[in-house]
């Protein structure tokens, strides 16, 4: 992710999506929303790449970046 988007800066987690998102005129719930349409819009992306020709390698390598398991942490890590 190479934008700042919320409170813990270019953390690529959902977090840190929903942490500031009152700046884009978003309640909590109506950004859950935004979000969860939008993971279901890219949910299939590894069917889609195959579909269209894309080398399983390169879906591989890929994968590192479109929507990894630590996307999906709802609470920052604790500070030490």
């Amino acid at each position: 992710m190479a934008l700042t988007v919320g409170a813990f800066g270019r953390a690529a987690r959902q977090y840190n999506l929903l942490s500031r998102c009152e700046i884009f005129g978003l309640s909590l719930d109506a950004a859950k929303h935004e979000l969860a349409t939008v993971l279901q819009a890219v949910k299939g992306w590894r069917e889609f790449f195959g579909e269209k020709g894309v080398e399983h390698g390169s879906v591989e390598i890929l994968e590192q970046a479109i929507l990894p398991p630590s996307f999906y942490q709802e609470e920052p890590p604790q500070a030490l």
